[in-house]
């Protein structure tokens, strides 16, 4: 009689827990989904300012012919040109700016931290689920074990606390994206 007590009184208590954290967690995914998609959004067009596009190496060549072309001077019967022959130089690529890469590396912050929110949430979601749905048959003192370490676990795992984690992870990917 007293292990059915003990399990019943743990059973409610664990049944309690879980119901609020499932009342707390239930969006928490669906926010961070949300976010992920937003930021994926603006992600990727700003994603092309961190790729360098090298200058057109034909330009110059070009701009070079087009100069010897307007310096021709005739004295039959040569042909000579005032300027001198086109020269390959090393033409520099251009830089990507500090700016651009501080943003995009904030917003791939974001963006892992709200998909890695999203997940932790899906994942506390199934496992809150299945220790709710945990049904134990047999004698009153193992179902009374079953349901103290039921809640052992819940103590090791910190589940409490993971899911007092995730908003805070949204709102650091949220101002990380702002």
């Amino acid at each position: 009689e007293a292990w059915k007590q003990i399990d019943e009184y743990i059973s409610q208590y664990i049944k309690n827990k879980i119901a609020r954290w499932n009342k707390a967690i239930d969006n928490y995914p669906l926010y961070g989904a949300i976010l992920a998609a937003i930021i994926s959004a603006f992600t990727v067009l700003s994603y092309d300012q961190l790729k360098v596009t090298p200058p057109d190496p034909m330009l110059p060549a070009l701009e070079q012919v087009s100069l010897q072309l307007s310096s021709l001077s005739v004295n039959p019967p040569f042909i000579n040109s005032t300027h001198p022959a086109y020269q390959i130089t090393d033409v520099t690529a251009p830089s990507v700016s500090r700016a651009a890469i501080t943003l995009n590396a904030l917003w791939f912050s974001s963006l892992i931290l709200s998909l890695f929110s999203a997940s932790i949430g899906i994942a506390v979601k199934v496992s809150l689920d299945a220790l709710q749905s945990g049904l134990v048959f047999g004698r009153p003192r193992e179902i009374a074990r079953y349901s103290i370490s039921q809640l052992h676990g819940i103590v090791k795992w910190h589940i409490g606390a993971v899911i007092l984690a995730i908003p805070g992870l949204l709102l650091v990917a949220l101002v990380l994206f702002i």
